[in-house]
């Protein structure tokens, strides 16, 4: 039996690109346009109908209602794709981008200090104070308001050392 070949897309060179959207394509009503221009009409049209769906009280509660059904956590929302299909979209896309919240106990599944650090940092937010408690600099940076720390952390925070554990053999 052979093997199913998966479907590759690879970009082509801007010079293609140009000369692909600049093809002519006459419209029903003999009027003409180009490629370019029709692909850009059907993106704002998609995205205007999926504003539309997003505004829509009734299918936020099919999109929650057919998450349940999957027995999935997260935002749900119903989008139409290019294709004319009608899909649900489970997931964090609704929450702000860079920030992902979690309950997880101990930190896991927060995001990379650095990507924190870094977003604060365009945001033009002050963390300097936090350290390295991801939970309140996700707090902080929520709030977007730019709080100059009154005290460093090393004067805010002493630790006890660590005691000394043996390992086994």
């Amino acid at each position: 039996m052979t093997r199913k070949r998966s479907l590759t897309e690879v970009p082509v060179p801007d010079e293609l690109r140009e000369a692909v959207l600049n093809i002519a394509v006459a419209l029903s009503d003999g009027s003409m346009t180009s490629v370019g221009l029709l692909v850009q009409s059907a993106s704002e049209a998609l995205q205007k109908a999926n504003e539309a769906l997003k505004g829509n009280g009734l299918v936020d509660l099919a999109s929650k209602d057919l998450m349940r059904q999957h027995r999935r956590r997260g935002n749900a929302r119903i989008i139409v794709t290019a294709t004319g299909g009608i899909m649900l979209q489970i997931g964090t896309s609704d929450s702000e981008p860079g920030i992902v919240h979690t309950t997880a106990p101990g930190g896991a599944g927060l995001p990379h200090l650095g990507k924190l650090r870094a977003l604060a940092l365009q945001r033009g937010i002050d963390i300097s104070d936090l350290g390295r408690r991801k939970r309140e600099i996700m707090e902080r940076l929520a709030e977007g308001v730019s709080n100059p720390p009154t005290r460093l952390r090393d004067e805010v925070r002493t630790s006890t050392p660590l005691p000394d554990i043996k390992l086994p053999r």
